[in-house]
């Protein structure tokens, strides 16, 4: 019984004893090994046959509540899953309000990039970012940042102009005009050229 319970494949298998052996001692040995039910000789086959279809009942029973259970337990990750992903539409649209009010409302050029800056922060979170603008001789200037202070990267970057094939990344960008994500910047090629910036990762 020990072994049949110690098996993944068996362990749910109801077991009854049926033994000669009819003393106290002998009725808990077999429900500590795990049965469910002890019978002792003699015995009657009509009783052997019911409690035997009444576990197995309380067994089917069982097995549908299990089931039950993890289609439940589905359902409700399904539903987390929806609801994060309307939480998180409704902060991008929130945010998208927010940042086209503020674009609005004033006519002063480095404040409107600081407010995208920071409405950005909250819709994707971020240690640093910047917003950076290509000229007609194909330059990268970087017009606003935050988070570089802390880094000491800052003034770096607010007086560089690069050349934009001098940076894979924003090339990438430009001539796809889309996102482009690099996981691990220590494992990038395109990153290594630039050892004043390996503290980023990401």
């Amino acid at each position: 019984c020990r072994r049949l319970k110690d098996n993944k494949r068996t362990k749910h298998i109801p077991i009854i004893f049926l033994s000669a052996m009819a003393e106290i001692d002998d009725t808990i040995k077999g429900f500590e090994a795990g049965g469910v039910d002890y019978i002792t000789k003699p015995f009657q086959v009509d009783e052997v046959l019911a409690r035997l279809e009444i576990h197995l009942s309380i067994r089917r029973l069982q097995e549908q509540l299990e089931a039950t259970n993890a289609e439940l337990g589905k359902r409700l990750s399904d539903l987390s899953q929806v609801q994060e992903a309307e939480r998180q539409q409704r902060i991008f649209a929130e945010t998208l309000v927010d940042t086209i009010a503020a674009v609005n409302s004033s006519l002063d050029y480095d404040k409107v990039l600081d407010l995208i800056l920071e409405n950005m922060a909250r819709v994707v979170p971020h240690d640093t970012a910047n917003i950076a603008l290509l000229d007609n001789k194909k330059n990268v200037h970087i017009l606003r940042a935050r988070g570089y202070k802390d880094r000491g990267g800052g003034s770096y970057l607010l007086r560089k102009k690069i050349p934009l094939d001098r940076q894979s990344t924003w090339l990438k960008v430009f001539q796809c005009r889309c996102p482009v994500v690099v996981n691990d910047t220590l494992n990038d090629p395109d990153w290594i050229q630039f050892p004043e910036l390996a503290w980023i990762r990401s």
